[in-house]
């Protein structure tokens, strides 16, 4: 998504992480979150003050902030445990406990999809494609996809912000297994990238989470055993009932049918380099589009 380096010193290694946005105030909302959270006990990478006590600065049209270089590594999604499941599920029930107690004053709302701004970006998506004289696997893939996502809009009435959930607390915004480390025994010991921090709905961040985290490949006797593993673990931190965690579901469900951020890189910008990041966005589509009603029954029985 952007350019990050490692900084090697004299004085040890850092991480020199450059923002995708550049609009000054959405990057000092991510610095108030990671001091929010890290202040409430959530372990939290915590950027390096600059000699004029900023947590961030600008350089070469971008703000970018120094943090102390952590040598770990996370798992790939097929290495994820049991263990590992269960300390995501029961972290983001930390961090919701602690959002909830935030000034929501401070920080933007969830932006959710909207069925005209979907047709504005897909039409366009689908124009361009169809001009060309033939179309490589991946491209009949993006149409297909959009179509999918466009009978989904046109049969779903109800948009994603009319969904009956309080926008009551500080999120994380992309609580997934890349954007944490984890120990050997498979509890998380750092928190990071909270570019996507926002005021929102708490069941939809657990929806977000619980889907990419434990269901990415599709779903499976395994994987809906991951899944309530990562909400029972949830649960042990905050209570969560089952009509709060399907209208997340609808509302994270409704809000990726109205995506077209990931297709618009490639087709109109054509960066190829977040391929592996649309294959299983991709397939999310696909199994919601037609399962989704047997999903939630599955999960919550």
């Amino acid at each position: 998504m952007c350019k990050n380096y490692k900084v090697k010193t004299q004085d040890g290694d850092y991480f020199l992480k450059q923002y995708r946005n550049q609009i000054s105030s959405v990057v000092h909302e991510i610095k108030l979150a990671e001091a929010f959270f890290s202040e409430k006990g959530i372990p939290v990478i915590t950027s390096i003050f600059d000699r004029f006590q900023r947590p961030v600065f600008w350089l070469d049209g971008h703000w970018l902030s120094l943090f102390p270089f952590v040598e770990k590594k996370n798992p790939p999604f097929s290495e994820l445990t049991d263990p590992f499941i269960e300390s995501l599920g029961y972290m983001l029930g930390r961090i919701h406990r602690m959002g909830k107690g935030a000034s929501y004053n401070h920080f933007q709302p969830l932006r959710l999809g909207d069925r005209t701004k979907f047709s504005i970006e897909a039409i366009e998506l689908v124009f361009e494609l169809q001009s060309r004289p033939s179309l490589s696997e991946l491209e009949q893939r993006i149409l297909d996809t959009l179509e999918k996502k466009r009978s989904w809009i046109e049969l779903n009435n109800l948009p994603p912000k009319e969904i009956d959930l309080p926008f009551n607390c500080l999120l994380h915004g992309d609580f997934i297994y890349p954007n944490v480390f984890f120990d050997a025994q498979g509890h998380i010991t750092h928190v990071y990238d909270f570019e996507k921090t926002c005021n929102g709905p708490r069941a939809y961040e657990v929806a977000r989470s619980l889907i990419i985290n434990c269901f990415d490949p599709g779903w499976s006797p395994e994987r809906f055993q991951r899944g309530k593993i990562f909400l029972e673990a949830y649960r042990d931190v905050q209570p969560l009932p089952n009509d709060e965690l399907i209208k997340g579901i609808l509302m994270y469900s409704h809000d990726l049918m109205h995506s077209t951020w990931i297709e618009a890189k490639y087709v109109i910008y054509q960066i190829n380099i977040q391929m592996k990041l649309y294959d299983r966005h991709a397939s999310r589509i696909e199994w919601m589009s037609h399962n989704l009603n047997e999903f939630i029954e599955k999960l919550i029985e």
